[in-house]
């Protein structure tokens, strides 16, 4: 199997599930959201882990994290 992800994905989401539980014939391959998506379309790889803001029509998706965004500033800002 092939999974396409990006190096956030490997590093907070999917590294220890990639370390313990995964089978060594898995092959990673490493891409940004484009790139993943892409590999996807091509039959590059199996399966794809991205942030998406809008699910693509051609492929079937499934929501794994959902991570709010924060803006931070100095106390001074005004």
């Amino acid at each position: 199997m092939i999974l396409a992800a990006g190096q956030g994905a490997y590093l907070y989401l999917l590294g220890p599930v990639i370390r313990d539980s995964l089978p060594a014939r898995l092959r990673l391959v490493n891409g940004d959201r484009s790139q993943t998506l892409a590999a996807v379309r091509t039959g590059r790889a199996h399966i794809g882990v991205a942030v998406l803001d809008t699910l693509p029509d051609d492929l079937t998706t499934e929501l794994l994290a959902s991570y709010p965004q924060t803006a931070i500033l100095p106390a001074t800002h005004p």
